[in-house]
């Protein structure tokens, strides 16, 4: 295959807590469970497509696509032989693609020069994946893995729920 011109395209649903959910996978003591639940939570939010979803989404975004690569969760090292190779995709089943942080450092630090690398995420958006695109998703994946949004919204509805029962019980309505 080498010396011919080729696109090859990467699948992986990777997980948010990867460490975390690894050591979670077994047992029932409570922080196990609550890892669990947030992992799913997650994964709910994400709403990743299928790995046949992507492939014909793929195919029909990249004609010129000659193998798709499916990364294992927990895998972080897709089998690519990077000869002849022009184009990369990474095919994200969700829209900033969590859980592939191992696999973009490994693909990228393997491909030759001259490589683009494309992204095509499960919401049918397409881009070219570039130094500061990659800056942007690391913020936006920290926000959404780490719930920050939900945990003061949280705080916030405890904190004034009781001041505006309070205020209803003081003028006098139930």
């Amino acid at each position: 295959m080498s010396g011919r011109s080729r696109a090859i395209a990467v699948y992986h649903e990777g997980a948010a807590y990867p460490r975390l959910e690894s050591w979670a996978r077994n047992g029932d003591s409570f922080l196990k469970k609550l890892v669990r639940k947030v992992a799913n939570f997650v994964r709910y939010q994400r709403n990743p497509r299928s790995a046949s979803y992507m492939e014909e989404l793929a195919r029909e975004n990249f004609p010129g696509i000659s193998e798709i690569v499916i990364v294992e969760p927990g895998g972080h090292r897709p089998k690519i032989e990077w000869d002849g190779l022009e184009e990369l995709v990474f095919l994200w089943p969700d829209p900033t693609g969590i859980g592939w942080k191992m696999v973009e450092a490994e693909c990228l630090r393997k491909r030759k020069d001259g490589t683009r690398v494309w992204v095509l995420n499960g919401r049918r958006r397409r881009f070219e994946f570039d130094s500061p695109i990659a800056r942007k998703l690391r913020r936006r994946r920290l926000w959404e893995t780490s719930l920050v949004f939900e945990v003061l919204f949280s705080i916030l509805i405890f904190t004034i729920a009781p001041c505006l029962w309070l205020f209803d019980l003081l003028r006098g309505k139930r």
